[in-house]
């Protein structure tokens, strides 16, 4: 599976690599900057910043099925506001709660952020969907692909990282260690400008295939 969807991925970055990337950049900064620039003001400065994040998950999914992506798209979630903010908001909470449970928090934090991982995709496509309904339907079509999405992750951000390290390691080495040193700091600048859209695209390529090739839902799980 995980070769398929990196095949995906890499697919639409050789396609337009550039006004993705132009476009992810420019939803990180705007959500970053409507939560601070709102900060006074918590609640509308979280979900213009939530409702911005969805909607690049709008141009994700987009780039990735071949249409048209443009700034507009990022927008897409001010349409239905406090559908998509309140069901970020909702999705978050339990996230947050889930946490919270003593000695086994953090896993089932984690657990359940990749069950509800798909969240803004039904709250931004999927209009008749409730806020809180877009939880459970998130639950029922990441049922079968979660520990794939975790792989995906490992790959995206562990495995690079361990490899930042060890060259970081041989750029001690005397004298021939300052190649090394340029080639992590290449690396790590290289890295560091395009994860978030490979990363947006590689969860975009799980929700489509999810779509189209649903494994049999989860009997009883809640929230």
């Amino acid at each position: 599976m995980l070769g398929s969807i990196f095949g995906r991925v890499f697919q639409v970055l050789l396609r337009k690599p550039f006004l993705l990337w132009g476009l992810s950049l420019l939803g990180s900064l705007l959500a970053s900057l409507a939560f601070v620039g709102f900060i006074c003001v918590i609640p509308i400065g979280i979900g213009v910043s939530y409702t911005l994040t969805a909607g690049m998950s709008l141009v994700f999914l987009d780039g990735l099925r071949g249409k048209e992506v443009n700034s507009n798209q990022l927008f897409a979630g001010f349409k239905n506001f406090f559908h998509v903010a309140g069901g970020m908001a909702w999705m978050a909470l339990w996230v947050l709660l889930w946490s919270l449970i003593p000695c086994v928090g953090i896993i089932l934090g984690v657990y359940k952020a990749y069950s509800y991982r798909f969240t803004p995709y039904i709250l931004i496509t999927k209009p008749e969907i409730s806020a809180t309904d877009a939880l459970k339907e998130s639950i029922r079509m990441t049922y079968g692909y979660k520990g794939s999405m975790f792989a995906a992750d490992l790959l995206l951000f562990a495995v690079p990282l361990f490899a930042f390290y060890i060259i970081a390691l041989l750029a001690s080495i005397p004298y021939i260690g300052i190649l090394f040193a340029m080639l992590l700091i290449v690396a790590y600048i290289i890295y560091i400008v395009f994860i978030s859209l490979a990363s947006g695209l590689t969860q975009a390529a799980f929700y489509d295939t999810a779509e189209q090739n649903p494994i049999s839902p989860i009997i009883g799980e809640q929230g």
